[in-house]
């Protein structure tokens, strides 16, 4: 990717996280990374195609920030690399500037039929929920699909309304994660008897 490409491509993420997809024209972008119209379009032909290249790069960087999340954990248990998981997106909502979820976003914004925009969607959601469920196998979880999804809805559920929702605020946000986890204790119980 040349650095032009990638500058605008930076800048379009941004732009699109703070105000959302239809708030952001091409004209915008363009004045924003200080970059020729004719540069834009060479890179990106229509700003669907631009889209489409955020929401990969979306996907890619968090892919790698929570490799690196569980790469750091002190143990190989996976009881706490699912937590690790669950503290990334805990961390992720307060963090300054979070705006909402970029995929929470683009389906909101988008028609199934329009684009590749839900293809790209499913894959990243396809990807979380195998990392999840190969922890859940680890630990030799009954029903390790049902309690993935269930982890994978929570985290969404997190994401999707944390401006908003008064469970991330009081420590009950905490308290969900015990929750869960008591669901898998259980669910290995239940195993094991």
């Amino acid at each position: 990717m040349t650095i032009k490409k990638r500058h605008v491509l930076e800048t379009a993420l941004f732009l699109f996280h703070q105000e959302g997809f239809s708030n952001v024209g091409v004209d915008r972008i363009i004045a924003e990374s200080k970059i020729a119209k004719m540069t834009f379009y060479k890179n990106f032909p229509s700003k669907i195609q631009l889209i489409e290249a955020c929401l990969r790069e979306e996907s890619l960087q968090i892919q790698a920030a929570i490799h690196e999340k569980l790469a750091r954990c002190q143990t190989h248990e996976p009881l706490e690399k699912l937590k690790a998981i669950y503290n990334w997106h805990h961390a992720l909502i307060h963090s300054e500037g979070f705006n909402g979820d970029l995929f929470h976003k683009a389906a909101s914004t988008f028609l199934q039929q329009d684009s590749e925009v839900f293809a790209i969607i499913d894959q990243h959601k396809t990807w979380q929920f195998k990392l999840i469920k190969a922890q859940l196998l680890q630990l030799q979880i009954r029903q390790p699909d049902t309690l993935a999804s269930l982890l994978v809805n929570l985290l969404d559920g997190m994401l999707c309304n944390a401006k908003h929702d008064l469970i991330s605020s009081g420590g009950v946000d905490h308290d969900l994660w015990q929750l869960f986890e008591h669901c898998l204790i259980q669910q290995k119980i239940s195993l094991s008897a």
